[in-house]
C-alpha cells in the first residue's frame, strides 16, 4: 500500500510546490512597477539594481513562505509607498536635487528629514497592519519592515546613506510603538 502512496504523494508535493512558486512569481508583480519606475527615473544604477533585485527576491522567498511572511507582503509594499514617493514630491515642488542626487548641504537638509518623513508614515502603516494581524504579529512586523525599507531604499537613494538610514529608522521607531500596544493587549 505504501508503493502506491509514495508516487502519489510525490506528484502532489510537486504540484503544490509548483503552484506557490507561480503564486510567488505572481506576488513579485506586485514589486516590480517600484523597481521598473526606479531604473527608468534615476537610471540603471548599480544601487538601484541591486536593491530592485533584493527586493523582488525578498518578495518571492516571503511569498514561498506562506503565512504570516506572505500577508505582510502587501502591508509592506503599501508601506514602501510614502519613502518610495519621496522624490518625486520633492522634484515636483521644485527641488533641484531630488532626482539628481543630494550634493550640497542645503539640499541634504531637505532631502534626508523628507526620507525619514517617509519612512515615519511607512512606520505606521506597518504597525496599524501588525494591530491588524491576530496570528504571528512579529513576523508580520519584520516582514512588512524589510518590504517597506527596500522599497523606500528604491526613492531615498538620493539622499545617500544617511537618507536611507534615517527611513530605515524611523520606519521601525514609528512602528514599534504600535506592536507595543498589541503586545500588551495580548
Amino acid at each position: 500500500m505504501s508503493s502506491t502512496q509514495d508516487p502519489l504523494r510525490s506528484l502532489a508535493r510537486r504540484a503544490y510546490e509548483r503552484g506557490r512558486h507561480k503564486r510567488a512569481v505572481v506576488t513579485c508583480a506586485y514589486a516590480l512597477p517600484m523597481v521598473a519606475f526606479s531604473v527608468v527615473v534615476r537610471g540603471p544604477t548599480p544601487a538601484i539594481l541591486a536593491t530592485g533585485a533584493l527586493l523582488i527576491a525578498v518578495v518571492f522567498w516571503m511569498s514561498q513562505r506562506g503565512g504570516a511572511l506572505a500577508r505582510s507582503i502587501g502591508p509592506g509594499l503599501l508601506a514602501g509607498v510614502p519613502p518610495f514617493a519621496v522624490p518625486l514630491v520633492l522634484h515636483a515642488v521644485g527641488h533641484p536635487c531630488a532626482m539628481g542626487g543630494c550634493l550640497t548641504p542645503a539640499c541634504a537638509a531637505i532631502c534626508m528629514p523628507a526620507c525619514a518623513i517617509g519612512g515615519a508614515v511607512a512606520g505606521i502603516v506597518i504597525g496599524v497592519s501588525t494591530l491588524i494581524e491576530s496570528k504571528q504579529p512579529v513576523s508580520t512586523l519584520l516582514g512588512a519592515s524589510v518590504i517597506a525599507i527596500l522599497a523606500g531604499t528604491l526613492g531615498c537613494w538620493f539622499a545617500g546613506l544617511s537618507g536611507i538610514f534615517g527611513m530605515a529608522l524611523a520606519t521601525l521607531g514609528a512602528s514599534l510603538p504600535l506592536v507595543l500596544v498589541r503586545a500588551r493587549r495580548a
